[in-house]
């Protein structure tokens, strides 16, 4: 088998194999998250953030959703007052979750929100347009220059099955965004 290899890889190109081997490692991993923007909106009494982040399932993820295994997805936003001489203050801090599953009897992929509302989409783009303008509710928080905006969208993996966690060290269900922003460029 290897004499093979080595012949084949004497004809051709080492960039081609490379390539190759780089289009064929991409197929493996579970997907990617990405954040698109952070905004903050304020009314007469509460200040919200609004964002947007988009999921791209492929290979493992894709393939463990479509069987009906729920993928659950945590949130989180810190919000800190940065102090240059000290320790930095914690505004805000919370964390929510929501999953996706798909239910093969309805065939139909389903998104819950904090275990209180569930919505129904037919296929998985239906799901990513959903995802757009996220709201997080601050309440009277009052920011000001020095106040440093930090979330994090990630696959939650402790909430997946134990027979998808046998393997520890396996990066393709790491599924990580994160962002940071200063209130001073949010207004």
């Amino acid at each position: 088998m290897t004499v093979f290899i080595i012949a084949y890889l004497k004809k051709t190109n080492f960039l081609k194999v490379f390539l190759l081997l780089c289009f064929f490692s991409q197929q493996i991993f579970a997907g990617e998250i990405s954040i698109k923007d952070i905004a903050l909106k304020k009314n007469e009494k509460n200040s919200y953030v609004i964002f947007n982040h988009d999921i791209n399932f492929s290979g493992d993820a894709l393939l463990a959703l479509n069987k009906g295994i729920p993928i659950s997805i945590r949130l989180s936003l810190q919000i800190k007052e940065k102090h240059k001489f000290w320790f930095d203050k914690k505004l805000f801090a919370e964390e929510k979750f929501y999953q996706l599953k798909y239910r093969n009897l309805l065939k139909k992929y389903q998104i819950n929100f904090n275990e209180t509302n569930t919505v129904y989409f037919d296929n998985i783009d239906d799901i990513k347009s959903n995802l757009y303008n996220l709201e997080w509710n601050l309440g009277e928080l009052h920011l000001n220059d020095s106040s440093e905006i930090y979330l994090v969208i990630e696959l939650d993996q402790s909430k997946l099955p134990k027979s998808l966690l046998i393997n520890l060290n396996d990066e393709s269900w790491d599924m990580k965004a994160e962002a940071t922003k200063f209130y001073r460029e949010l207004l």
